[in-house]
């Protein structure tokens, strides 16, 4: 049975979005991935429901997660936000960001997993910043992060600067602002953090600006950072 313009018009714009969601997450790496090309390819022939069988040689979950994705995104999906030249965004939704940190945390709200750095990025780019993996740092550590930060848009709030008590004088958390704390004899990576509006959340939901006792006694440096276009 033919296809209805509609429904044409319908795959296209799903289509769209999806390569422009797809490309805001993973930048240009996307095109690598096995299971993108092979849901880009049911899209493009419209073969069928848009699913994976036993035969298709892919990850089905994540084929269909990929596609739940992009129809969520169609339904918020805003063309006057502000893009590069690569149609990734370059104002971050704070309120994304963190619903995005508080649901990750949610199976440990409690415990460290030790991927401090990988939970507030991947929250930032749920926001719509996504930093590309040259512009990381190359030790992957978060006392490193500072620079990946100022090249997306993030400036140090004044006074927080190499600061080591907390509060500094002045400062008033804002949701969305990011910390970058240095290491301590027990943590050589360092510590990453966001603030949510209510608390400091890193890849757990922090009981207070420090995550442990540790750096609480010791009291490393730290940066915090805030996006100017938030």
């Amino acid at each position: 049975m033919p296809q209805s313009p509609s429904y044409r018009r319908d795959l296209e714009s799903q289509k769209l979005l999806l390569k422009q969601e797809l490309y805001r997450l993973y930048g240009s790496d996307y095109s690598q991935m096995k299971c993108v090309r092979e849901t880009l390819t049911r899209l493009e022939t419209r073969r069928g429901d848009i699913g994976y069988s036993d035969q298709d040689h892919a990850d089905p979950s994540k084929a269909r997660d990929i596609l739940d994705r992009a129809k969520a995104i169609a339904a918020f999906y805003n063309p006057s936000q502000p893009r590069d030249a690569h149609g990734r965004w370059t104002s971050l939704d704070v309120q994304d960001t963190i619903a995005h940190l508080e649901n990750a945390v949610k199976e440990h709200p409690h415990t460290s997993q030790k991927l401090c750095a990988t939970y507030v990025r991947e929250a930032i780019a749920a926001g719509g910043i996504d930093f590309d993996k040259k512009d990381r740092p190359p030790s992957g550590s978060a006392k490193d992060y500072g620079p990946t930060l100022e090249k997306y848009g993030f400036d140090a709030v004044p006074n927080t600067n190499g600061h080591q008590d907390y509060p500094p004088n002045g400062y008033t958390p804002q949701a969305g602002d990011v910390v970058v704390i240095q290491s301590t004899s027990t943590s050589p990576d360092g510590h990453m953090a966001m603030y949510s509006g209510k608390q400091w959340i890193s890849d757990f939901k922090q009981p207070d600006f420090w995550p442990n006792k540790t750096y609480a006694d010791k009291k490393p440096s730290y940066v915090i950072y805030r996006h100017k276009n938030k």
